[in-house]
């Protein structure tokens, strides 16, 4: 997903490679000159490792030094049994590390953790044209030693970014109260990634209808249904669904009814920045209108 940067502002952009990298280099592109980078040169890799002290299941590990372990982190794996595998973090209480879901190896005593997002340091002159479609071209090293790969991520550095369209707590409100023998046992690092994917649903389906999510005058008003049906739909990805038998129909109505409520929002409110000068000009501005009543 297109990651949006604050214009003139120093950030560190980050990149989650699809396995460990032991080195990593990166060229900043603008949109419009696609041969010389705003910015380039060595991503930062971090070099720690967590070993695995004991394992409780398959979501809940022992690490003797969890220093550099945080929620909402995504690691690397290597196993002595696979070729390893990502990891996402839900809670650090001291050394016990909580996973949001089992991996697709085997967490096993001796196994260790290594850092996997990378980064690199962008300064506000480096973001002070605002445009869309900047590229990072992320050149990476595998620590496994297979084939180097350079890999695109799609950047927008904009004036302001797009609000959440499903908040995690909303989230788990919903899933709660409709699916309570589900939500028992979650943690907040699942709620937190299935409202991550809900509301990057509705950023895709507003560029759909040829808007921008961060051109919304309002964006707190894709909460009131589009989060809604959006989070809908990746429950039901993930096979939860109710009120019928047929999973594929359910999927069908409740991206329909995504559909709708995109529209409806994006034609419903009130002002949309479409110039991108933070001014609220009289074709920005949806007019009020009246319908003739005729008296019979």
């Amino acid at each position: 997903m297109a990651v949006d940067l604050l214009e003139d502002t120093a950030v560190s952009l980050k990149f989650l490679p699809p396995k460990r990298v032991t080195a990593a280099s990166v060229q900043f592109y603008k949109p419009t000159d696609g041969d010389n980078p705003v910015a380039s040169g060595s991503a930062t890799v971090a070099s720690w490792v967590a070993n695995i002290s004991s394992v409780t299941s398959q979501t809940v590990f022992v690490v003797y030094d969890a220093s550099n372990l945080n929620p909402g982190d995504v690691v690397w794996m290597d196993s002595a049994d696979s070729k390893g595998s990502r990891l996402c973090i839900s809670e650090v209480d001291g050394t016990t590390i909580t996973l949001v879901e089992p991996p697709p190896g085997t967490l096993e005593t001796g196994d260790n953790i290594y850092p996997l997002e990378i980064s690199y340091a962008l300064t506000a002159a480096n973001t002070q044209d605002r445009g869309r479609n900047y590229s990072a071209l992320w050149l990476l090293t595998y620590a496994d030693g297979s084939t180097s790969e350079k890999l695109r991520q799609c950047v927008h550095v904009v004036r302001c970014q797009f609000a959440p369209a499903m908040p995690a707590y909303q989230a788990k409100r919903y899933i709660t109260a409709n699916f309570p023998s589900w939500s028992v046992g979650r943690d907040a690092g699942y709620f937190e990634q299935i409202a991550k994917r809900a509301s990057n649903k509705v950023k895709l389906m507003v560029r759909n209808v040829g808007a921008y999510p961060d051109l919304m005058g309002d964006p707190e008003a894709f909460q009131i249904s589009a989060g809604l049906y959006a989070l809908r739909l990746e429950l039901a990805l993930d096979g939860l669904f109710q009120g019928t038998d047929d999973l594929n129909l359910y999927i069908d109505q409740t991206h329909r009814g995504l559909t709708q409520a995109i529209a409806e929002t994006v034609r419903g409110l009130m002002w949309i920045d479409e110039n991108d000068d933070n001014s609220v000009e009289l074709d920005e501005v949806r007019k009020p209108f009246t319908v003739r009543a005729v008296r019979q």
